[in-house]
């Protein structure tokens, strides 16, 4: 099966939001995220710096294909 890149995380029915704030509050560069994927219960924690080096790591990493992967479908 060819690796499909849209198939990620953040694009599956199955991670969920378990926490969500800022380090100090008004600050926006302080902003975090904490999910958790429901099958295989894995957490992590991602900050949102508003800095573009994150955007570029991410753009370098392999094409993650996930084989428990869900979409979403309208209700």
């Amino acid at each position: 099966m060819k690796k499909r890149e849209h198939r990620i995380c953040a694009l599956c029915k199955n991670l969920e939001v378990i926490e969500q704030g800022r380090e100090f509050p008004g600050i926006a560069d302080t902003e975090y995220a904490v999910f958790r994927c429901k099958i295989f219960g894995w957490s992590n924690r991602e900050d949102y710096l508003m800095d573009s080096e994150p955007a570029r790591a991410f753009a370098k990493q392999e094409a993650f294909d996930c084989e428990r992967w869900e979409g979403w479908t309208p209700d």
